[in-house]
């Protein structure tokens, strides 16, 4: 994966296949956990 700025004309990032996957796992962790804070607690509670 490479971030690529358009402006610069220039990468300015690499990441490895190893830290995609652990960027992804962290992420969609933090997606799961925001949804069960939030939104399911959310659809549990009867209108007020």
């Amino acid at each position: 994966m490479v971030a690529y700025d358009f402006e610069r004309d220039l990468p300015t990032a690499k990441m490895h296949q190893t830290e995609c996957d652990a960027y992804h796992i962290v992420a969609f962790a933090l997606v799961e956990v925001l949804n069960d804070v939030f939104i399911s607690q959310r659809a549990g509670q009867p209108d007020a």
